[in-house]
């Protein structure tokens, strides 16, 4: 087996989060929320509202190609 990180990414954006935080430094940091039965959803640091945050959490997952660019709102 490779000793590969995990690798974590915004709900909202996509975008990665830092792979050398563990999930308790990401908590600290507020990047972790717990949402519905204790799960927990990783989220940007201060970039995105509790709303946009929870709304992501429960929309379908939409799948787009890695060459295609997230537009920030």
């Amino acid at each position: 087996m490779t000793q590969e990180p995990i690798k974590r990414y915004c709900v909202v954006c996509g975008r990665k989060l830092p792979t050398h935080l563990s999930v308790y430094e990401l908590k600290e940091r507020g990047s972790a929320s717990k949402f519905g039965d204790a799960q927990l959803i990783f989220h940007c640091i201060a970039r995105h509202t509790a709303d946009q945050i929870k709304q992501s959490a429960n929309s379908s997952p939409g799948f787009r190609k890695a060459s295609e660019k997230v537009a920030l709102v």
